[in-house]
């Protein structure tokens, strides 16, 4: 696949899954899963298709089990559809944005059941089985939309804004929206009652069984059969329930007939509709994403015994682009390889039932009677793996680049936000910036409790190439996606009350290996690290460090605090005593991206800091711009008058760099020198830059 075609198609799939009905589904499919994942387990035990163990199962001393299992399968998977109307009703009225606090759902039930109420009038259970999921689907979908569609209508006619209104206004601005979709399904039912028909998905079927009475059983019906099926469950309409019946009375297992359910259970459709196990072993091999692959690990247990519904629905399957073609495909291809397998006398054909829930490999032997079963299986489930996984590469390439556009968004955001001097709430964002704003949270807070923070080291050196010190630069990396924008962790850690953790963790690193350094006989080599003014001006800030220099005997000279500017401006007066406390303690206090901004003389007026770093504008604009020349002359001639030190931040190339010399700068730091290292490259840099002064 070029990249052209790579790029048409990862846009296509991406405006189709923008889709809201689409996105409602799946998310609302999403929602079901522990549902779905507790249903499977107790059909799992309740099929188990060990002898000792099902007599074991329905014995007397076991009845309590049995009916635990009975009870957890049939208030889950029995009602499915029940669950996922629920589901997916909750999805609508969030990605339509409807304040309805939960009244969709009830209009969305209400319209199923006058759409599918049965001939004798009364409530049956069976309407929430998996066989009526295509007509719940369908239901909700055209309710859900209709009711935003006219909602949005009233709102204009009587010029009221819903999330401003009392509960029982909107309830009243309600009654017209609900009344008509209501209507329209009544109206629906009553016109398929006088054609004689009881349900959509009841009408597929008996089409589906004159269809098959006139093809027969071949390798052509076949091949129809399984294409079909799986059709239906891309749409979410239970396929092998809709051919239950083409499948056993004309698909049934007969003596000399290769064409057959068991057939087709045994050699296509292992690990359930789709080969899934092909699929299970696809993404093992090509999806790097550990915690999906933790997901899929879990699941394959279930399939094993042909059970995928956390396969179908936690994905997805239904309704996912990506997916259509290898799910409809890979069946076929192994329903075609099977067939002319046992034509050419290659394997013998099935002569024996086997239960559904009966394992690969196992099944082929049983249904056949010979080894070379098992071996077609293994054939099957490599020629499938290979199918899928073209697909499934494809797949997590898409969703990579998806996620990354997501986190430029939120990088976007918080520059925004920087630039306006004020504090981004991305916790509080809607849809998919939210989404990726909460998923990052809890990957950086997973790797701070386990204690994973990740330094790396930019060096400063001063005009003959020595390293004099580095800054400690933060640097979190989430799989599939790579390293954060620095600020962007910070403004969640921040506004999720974390920030006293990662400050301690950086403040415990960076002593950890100024220890190393110092015993390495780099005596008076300066390591500094950002911290925001809460951080800075936090009361347990010098109890830490004052505990990390008696743990190590690190001289306190040796580390600096960096603050920016916009930082400074933060810190009142009452804070002042603690920068003053830091500098008695014999730490450095750095102001960064000095300028010649009020905050930056006020402070330095205070004389609160001992070295200064060059706004990086300033050294950018240097070689066009005689007035950043200008400023950063006066800061220089401010330094040899207040002493402090100058680092010039951002040097890129040697004109810079002669520039600033002979404007009195002499310490740098920048991609002329080094880009940030892993502290086992700054040791080697430091060897080969000799660090002493």
């Amino acid at each position: 696949m070029n990249e052209t075609m790579t790029v048409f198609l990862r846009k296509t799939f991406q405006k189709i899954e923008q889709n809201v009905i689409i996105r409602a589904i799946q998310n609302g499919v999403a929602l079901a899963i522990p549902a779905i994942l507790c249903g499977s387990t107790a059909l799992l035990l309740l099929s188990l298709p060990i002898p000792g163990y099902q007599t074991l199962l329905h014995s007397a001393g076991w009845k309590p089990y049995l009916e635990l299992l009975t009870i957890i399968h049939g208030c889950t998977l029995d009602v499915i559809t029940l669950i996922l109307l629920i589901t997916i009703s909750i999805s609508f009225e969030k990605y339509l944005k409807l304040n309805t606090g939960g009244m969709l759902v009830f209009v969305n039930l209400s319209a199923y059941l006058i759409f599918c109420w049965n001939a004798a009038k009364s409530f049956d259970f069976t309407l929430f089985q998996s066989t009526m999921l295509f007509n719940a689907l369908l239901v909700v979908c055209v309710s859900s939309m209709l009711y935003h569609t006219l909602n949005l209508w009233m709102q204009k006619v009587f010029k009221h804004q819903s999330a401003n209104e009392s509960t029982f206004f909107h309830a009243m601005y309600a009654i017209i929206p609900i009344a008509v979709i209501l209507l329209l399904f009544s109206f629906l039912h009553l016109l398929m009652s006088a054609f004689g028909i009881n349900d959509l998905q009841s009408l597929i079927s008996d089409a589906m069984l004159t269809i098959f009475t006139a093809l027969g059983t071949t390798l052509f019906s076949g091949v129809i059969f399984i294409f079909l099926l799986h059709l239906m469950w891309f749409f979410g309409i239970h396929g092998g329930n809709v051919l239950d019946n083409v499948a056993r009375n004309y698909f049934a297992l007969q003596s000399g007939q290769i064409m057959s359910k068991t057939f087709l259970d045994t050699f296509v459709l292992f690990g359930g509709c789709g080969a899934l196990l092909c699929l299970i072993a696809a993404i093992m091999i090509a999806d790097k994403r550990k915690v999906f692959k933790r997901f899929v690990g879990f699941s394959t247990l279930p399939a094993v015994f042909n059970m995928n519904e956390l396969l179908i629905f936690g994905i997805p399957i239904v309704l996912n682009p990506v997916y259509l073609v290898p799910f409809i495909l890979t069946p076929i291809v192994l329903t075609v390889i099977s067939y002319g397998a046992m034509f050419f006398h290659i394997v013998p054909i099935p002569i024996h039932g086997v239960e559904w829930t009966s394992p690969i490999f196992i099944s082929g032997y049983a249904a056949t009677g010979s080894i070379s079963g098992s071996i077609l299986q293994l054939v099957n489930l490599i020629v499938g793996m290979l199918i899928y996984l073209p697909f499934v590469r494809f797949n997590m390439r898409r969703i990579n680049q998806t996620k990354k556009m997501q986190v430029k968004k939120l990088e976007e955001l918080v520059i925004l936000h920087e630039e306006d001097g004020t504090s981004p709430k991305l916790m509080q964002l809607e849809g998919e910036a939210g989404e990726m704003a909460r998923f990052l949270l809890g990957e950086i807070v997973h790797q701070l409790h386990k204690g994973e923070i990740n330094i790396h080291y930019q060096p400063q050196v001063n005009q003959k190439g020595k390293a004099l010190g580095a800054e400690a630069l933060l640097r979190c990396f989430v799989e599939s996606i790579g390293y954060l924008y620095p600020p962007l962790v910070i403004a969640l850690l921040k506004e999720n009350g974390y920030l006293e953790l990662l400050r301690d963790l950086l403040i415990h690193q960076v002593f950890c290996d100024l220890k190393i350094l110092q015993d390495q006989g780099y005596q008076h080599f300066i390591l500094s690290l950002n911290l925001t003014a809460e951080q800075l001006v936090n009361p347990k800030l010098i109890s830490k460090i004052q505990q990390e220099i008696d743990q190590t005997g690190i001289n306190s000279s040796m580390i600096g605090l960096e603050l920016t500017e916009q930082a400074a401006m933060e810190i009142t007066q009452k804070n002042i005593a603690q920068i003053m406390r830091l500098r008695k303690l014999g730490v450095r206090i750095i102001m960064d991206d000095f300028g010649m901004g009020h905050s930056s003389m006020m402070y330095l007026l205070n004389n609160q800091f001992d070295c200064v770093k060059l706004d990086g504008s300033l050294i950018k604009q240097l070689r066009d711009s005689k007035r950043s020349a200008k400023i950063i002359e006066s800061i220089m001639q401010l330094s040899q008058s207040l002493h402090f030190d100058v680092v010039a931040e951002y040097v890129e190339d040697q004109s810079q760099q002669q520039q600033l010399a002979d404007m009195g700068c002499h310490i740098y730091q920048g991609w002329l020198y080094s880009k940030a290292l892993s502290f086992t490259d700054l040791q080697a840099y430091l060897h080969e830059h000799n660090a002493e002064p």
